[in-house]
């Protein structure tokens, strides 16, 4: 099936027979399926570059990002991402803001939570840590960029729970394998905490 969708797109133009030989035709079922297929690998490749926005989500060839890092990084940023491959070029669409995206109805909020030992240290705008629909970024203060950014249905106190528990059982995962690093604990960890509508954003990003 896989070779019949990718090599069989024949068709008919003013009396004549052509074959398309790359690509997938306009309208196949499977041509949203091979272009998350690719794409996921080019998301990877992406998280080579050594800053990372502090959250990126994508639904097919549509990007939505929070930029931290200043506009020459973000120049950057984006000439990385069109090296990738010589066929997929991106172009940014970009709105400058300070506590509110006008495009994604998002309100940023730059509390932070402190991991201590085994007791949360929480500033007193967080309430206790229950937080519910939210975003929220693990950043390594030691590294100073950010390891992890998640979205959750559940409170924050249960995520960061887990995240803890990655770390000490030693998985296989992002987080437990940057701060099981040598010269790294879990103290080294701070969460940015982003008050959004998690049933918003997923709106305005599909």
């Amino acid at each position: 099936m896989i070779k019949l969708v990718l090599e069989g797109n024949n068709f008919k133009l003013i009396d004549r027979d052509f074959l398309q030989n790359e690509g997938v035709a306009i309208g196949s079922k499977l041509g949203k399926n091979f272009a998350c297929t690719y794409m996921r690998q080019w998301d990877k490749a992406l998280e080579k570059f050594k800053e990372k926005p502090l959250f990126y989500k994508r639904f097919i060839d549509d990007g939505f990002g929070i930029w931290t890092h200043g506009e020459q990084k973000l120049k950057e940023f984006m000439d990385f991402a069109n090296s990738i491959n010589d066929k997929i070029k991106v172009e940014l669409s970009n709105k400058t803001c300070k506590e509110e995206c006008e495009v994604c109805d998002i309100e940023r909020h730059e509390e932070k939570i402190i991991l201590g030992d085994k007791t949360f240290n929480l500033k007193k705008n967080i309430h206790g840590c229950q937080l519910v629909n939210l975003i929220y970024g693990l950043h390594c203060e030691k590294c100073n960029h950010y390891v992890y950014v998640g979205e959750t249905e559940r409170s924050l106190n249960e995520r960061i729970k887990e995240h803890l528990a990655d770390i000490r059982h030693d998985r296989d995962t992002a987080v437990a394998e940057h701060f099981n690093q040598e010269d790294h604990c879990k103290e080294d960890i701070t969460v940015q905490v982003t008050t959004v509508s998690y049933y918003t954003l997923a709106r305005q990003i599909i």
